[in-house]
């Protein structure tokens, strides 16, 4: 609150209570004493000055208020400054909504007991003083309650910016970060079948003298390995092309997977013992996996034959998997490729969950990995448990029992007429009355019904005479409050069309019990009769006064639930579109960027289909010929294959790895040309941009696999976004079709200022550059068909493998 703004309300409150003393006696006719007046401007200037540093010095300006009341109190004529009261509740406020919540509570309490040794000072110990503490102590409990509701408001908008901000980051690094993220899986589903093949065949090339079967052993697993590596690339290129979430994680339990990992690693020769003292969680399963495989994978390239040992435990609440091989008992090859990225993707994947993965030797010449997590917490996911009653709502409770006492009680007579009975049962009236406000919010209905309830037990004490009449349906009317806020929850927290209802029921109900007292309350000077129980009997005239009454007092009370319950309305109204306002934007920036990193992942499932696949056929190919003269040169053939396909791999991961990082060392979109061209899959996140900015636009994209050759898909891309961008503000419809001509035809809908010259000569000619066609149709539509050639499917390998 910056300005003019934080002083209109100090200007507001010093001009009223000028206006109601000292001027308003002056006007009358009254006259003031001098030092009363200077003491009320005195006060009223130090207030009103205070108050507008209430939110960048709340604590100062709440005792700079409370002292200024205590002395003007003191100096003025009895509640001269009674508008000048509110401004205790405006500090009290401000302290609560942007300080701690004990820090508020205990300033409230300060000034509470301030405030009633001034009352007892001004008052003395009497009826009306005590009153006056009561209600005064139930005003800063709940001001100070409201004030921390704001607070608790407040931070979740800054939660909501602060999501919004974060998503929109998303957005603008989703392609660098899926790029980054598939780097890490695509090397741990892929590479170490691959590696497995080099590493078997090579030991068998170099044992082919002595242990001459080892050659067609090693030829049959090159086979499986490499027909495991062609479906998983297969079934990677899938996923990336259609399943939008990008998932390329390994089906099955846990402790099926690493079982079968472990008896892979030791049929190549590598003996593994597996030790799982730990439930781990789904969140983590991915990550254990891929870290095992990881070290194996390595220890298997650079320590054959040694043995390994696999420890999945938890310790002192972190989940620790340690991995450690021995020295190899073979001689490892120096010509195993590797990205030199497998362990750095598991240490990064393990950061964002809180933890970390280190690699070192060990004393006795082997090598040690450890991954450590922080272990999930059982109480994660679980539905959080319901907490008490909201600091607010106790303290409408308490006024709603305080204020009719403040009102009716002090001046009743009853304690010195009939002893403490009737005194007695009033109170347990108003608190069974107000006891269902603490859980409003809960069940705002069943609070309704119970306090309007509750009132009708109000006529019943009066009629078996545990009440007098008049006084109770004074101090009735004056609980009204806790219909009021029933009212109000009623309106703020549910959506029912029939909420509207609560209104007319509530009035009728609590004027029925305010005739009933009427009729009740007979005057004792009157002629009335009696019954046999030697009570008065109402006459007709009270009963029809009565009735009419009721009528009166039903309107009124109708009218002012009416206006409560239209303002929850509001309310509710304005709080719905902020929250929804905020939800769509959040929703609007990860719906673009989950639509560009689905681009980056189509563009890598076509790289993968592109570079990897045909090698890793290759090396099936190879090893599935029939058996040659010379096995050692076929079994060189398929290690050259297999390298080759590493190799393509490798060239993939560095690629995907290669982009900028911020200051947090996070990938950030790319700052060179290796950043991909968009393309027509990236049409869904210019769309998601322009609706984000007020203009509707949707997008109707193909779903099949199929390869469109860069240059056309990015021409494509680049004639819709022209289109869009030419100045047009309304609807638009972006359209593209695969025809079976083969042609790309692409069709722009709500564009009338692209469809006009200069803007339509540009887009036939970057059309015609492709030896494509654009044309213009009415109704603002631009329509383009590109011609193109489908690329030729690679062929699959398929060889039998004798047993």
């Amino acid at each position: 609150m910056n300005g003019w703004r934080r002083w209109l309300l100090p200007a507001v409150l010093a001009t009223g209570q000028l206006a109601l003393w000292p001027v308003g006696p002056l006007v009358g006719g009254a006259r003031p004493a001098p030092v009363g007046v200077v003491v009320a401007v005195a006060a009223t200037t130090v207030v009103a000055v205070a108050l507008g540093w209430r939110v960048r010095a709340p604590y100062h300006c709440c005792a700079a208020v409370a002292v200024a009341l205590w002395a003007g109190t003191a100096g003025t004529p009895h509640e001269a400054l009674a508008a000048l009261s509110v401004a205790e509740l405006v500090a009290l406020f401000s302290v609560a909504a942007h300080r701690r919540l004990d820090r508020a509570l205990a300033v409230a309490g300060l000034v509470g007991v301030g405030s009633a040794v001034a009352t007892l000072l001004g008052y003395g110990a009497t009826g009306d003083a005590v009153g006056a503490i009561g209600l005064n102590m139930v005003s800063y409990l709940l001001a100070t309650g409201l004030g921390h509701s704001r607070q608790r408001w407040r931070l979740g908008r800054r939660q909501a910016a602060a999501a919004l901000a974060t998503a929109r980051l998303a957005q603008q690094q989703a392609a660098a970060r899926e790029r980054h993220r598939l780097a890490c899986e695509l090397h741990d589903v892929s590479a170490h079948h691959l590696t497995a093949v080099v590493v078997t065949v090579t030991a068998a090339r170099r044992l082919s003298a002595s242990r001459p079967d080892l050659a067609g052993q090693a030829l049959r697993f090159a086979v499986d390995a490499a027909h495991q590596t062609t479906a998983t690339v297969r079934q990677l290129v899938g996923v990336l092309r259609h399943d939008p979430t990008g998932y390329v994680g390994e089906p099955g339990t846990l402790d099926n997977r690493l079982a079968g990992l472990v008896a892979g690693f030791r049929e190549l020769g590598q003996p593994v013992e597996l030790a799982v003292g730990a439930q781990v969680t789904d969140r983590d399963a991915d990550l254990v996996f891929g870290c095992v495989r990881e070290a194996l994978t390595n220890s298997v390239r650079y320590a054959p034959g040694g043995p390994v040992r696999v420890d999945i435990g938890v310790r002192t609440g972190r989940l620790l998997v340690t991995v450690v091989n021995q020295p190899g008992t073979r001689s490892a090859e120096d010509d195993v490729i590797g990205s030199g990225s497998g362990l750095a993707g598991v240490r990064e994947r393990a950061r964002p969950l809180g933890g970390d993965l280190t690699a070192g030797p060990t004393d006795d010449g082997g090598w040690q990995v450890r991954l450590d997590l922080p272990a999930a917490d059982p109480a994660v996911g679980r539905r959080a448990r319901a907490t008490g009653p909201d600091l607010t709502d106790l303290a409408l409770t308490m006024l709603a029992i305080a204020l009719p006492v403040g009102v009716v009680a002090l001046d009743w007579p009853l304690l010195q007429r009939d002893g403490p009975g009737p005194v007695l049962v009033l109170l347990a009236l108003l608190v069974a009355h107000a006891a269902a406000l603490p859980w409003r919010r809960r069940a705002p209905w069943l609070v309704l019904a119970a306090t309007t309830g509750t009132a009708l037990a109000w006529p019943l004490a009066i009629g078996v005479g545990l009440l007098p009449s008049g006084d109770v349906v004074t101090a009735l009317l004056a609980g009204c409050l806790a219909e009021v806020v029933a009212i109000w929850t009623v309106a703020t927290r549910t959506t029912a069309r029939v909420s509207w209802l609560a209104v007319p029921a509530i009035a009728l109900v609590i004027g029925l019990v305010v005739a009933i007292g009427l009729i009740n309350d007979v005057d004792p000077g009157a002629e009335v009769d009696i019954g046999a129980d030697g009570r008065p009997v109402p006459t007709a005239v009270t009963v029809v006064t009565a009735a009419l009454a009721t009528i009166v007092f039903a309107v009124l009370l109708g009218v002012g639930f009416a206006v409560v319950w239209l303002a929850g309305v509001a309310a509710r109204h304005r709080r719905g579109r902020v929250l929804r306002g905020e939800q769509t934007a959040i929703l609007t920036a990860n719906a673009a960027a989950d639509s560009v990193a689905y681009a980056a992942r189509r563009r890598i499932a076509a790289q993968l289909d592109e570079r990897v696949l045909p090698r890793a056929a290759e090396v099936a190919a190879v090893a599935a010929r029939p058996p040659a003269a010379d096995p050692v040169a076929q079994l060189d053939e398929v290690a050259a294959a297999a390298r080759s396909a590493l190799a393509a791999m490798r060239d993939l991961l560095v690629g995907l790895r290669s982009t900028a990082t911020g200051d947090d060392g996070a990938p950030v979109a790319d700052a060179d040309d290796r950043t991909p061209q968009p393309t027509t899959v990236d049409l869904t996140a210019l769309a998601a941009a322009y609706r984000a900015a007020g203009r509707p636009v949707t997008t109707y994209l193909p779903d099949g696999p199929d390869t469109l050759p860069v240059a056309l898909d990015v021409c494509a891309y680049r004639l819709a976004e022209a289109a869009l961008a030419a100045g047009d503000t309304g609807p638009a419809q972006v359209r593209v079709a695969l025809g079976p001509e083969p042609c790309l035809y692409l069709e722009v809908r709500g564009v009338a200022a692209a469809v006009r010259d200069p803007t339509v000569a540009a887009l036939r000619a970057r059309a015609e550059a492709l030896a494509g066609v654009c044309r213009v149709a009415p109704g603002g539509t631009l329509q383009v068909w590109l011609p193109y050639q489908r690329p030729v499917a690679h062929q699959e390998v398929t060889a039998s493998v004798s047993g």
